[in-house]
């Protein structure tokens, strides 16, 4: 049996171009671009106002904020309508529960847009609990990602010392703050196979 966390945002959701859609259009409103790599590699594992810094640099708060601000609009309305889930999402969350193993999934993601994906899943009972990027605890000097983790660590508790602990993550970037936390972390593009079924689609109208 093991702790298997895994990235809610790229692994179980695919959520990277819709998130970049929602940067790239804030970006453009505020009449300011970037290319689309350097949105789509600041964005696995940080929030959209760590990847804004991580693109623009903190010279103008002001204009990060509203560039933020329309990002998280943007991408809240359009998930609305249906997100895309990785093919086997629902089926891999059932294996690995049915297994023996605990799952928490970490997400780049706001709580309010995580939630209705997965109860809309009926996965509640395959996962043992989610971590969101906005309800992680917020230190400073630590990015999201540190809080995110210190926040799972800190609630698995006891149970985390008797049992291997693993992380998912969809970036290099996230994998090498995952190994800070956890016994083994890897980057993986998918989720290991379970049966091939193709995409699958939740929600919206």
């Amino acid at each position: 049996m093991a702790i298997v966390i895994a990235a809610f945002d790229g692994l179980i959701a695919r959520t990277l171009d819709l998130r970049a859609d929602a940067l790239e259009a804030a970006l453009h409103a505020e009449q300011l671009s970037c290319p689309r790599a350097d949105v789509l590699g600041a964005l696995p594992g940080r929030t959209v106002a760590e990847a804004v810094t991580l693109l623009l640099g903190e010279s103008d708060a002001t204009q990060n904020d509203l560039v933020v601000l329309r990002a998280q609009q943007t991408y809240s309305s359009r998930i609305a309508h249906g997100l895309l889930l990785a093919p086997d999402a629902r089926d891999w969350l059932r294996a690995e529960r049915a297994a023996g193993h605990r799952i928490v999934l970490r997400a780049d993601s706001a709580r309010r847009d995580v939630t209705p994906v997965l109860e809309l899943m009926a996965s509640d009972a395959d996962v043992a609990f989610v971590c969101c990027a906005d309800d992680v605890p917020r230190r400073v000097a630590h990015t999201s990602l540190d809080g995110a983790y210190t926040a799972i660590m800190q609630r698995l508790g006891a149970f985390r010392t008797s049992t291997e602990c693993i992380a998912l993550e969809f970036s290099t970037y996230a994998a090498e703050i995952a190994r800070r936390y956890v016994d083994r972390a890897a980057h993986a593009e998918q989720l290991p196979r379970v049966q091939s079924t193709g995409p699958q689609r939740f929600g919206g109208a």
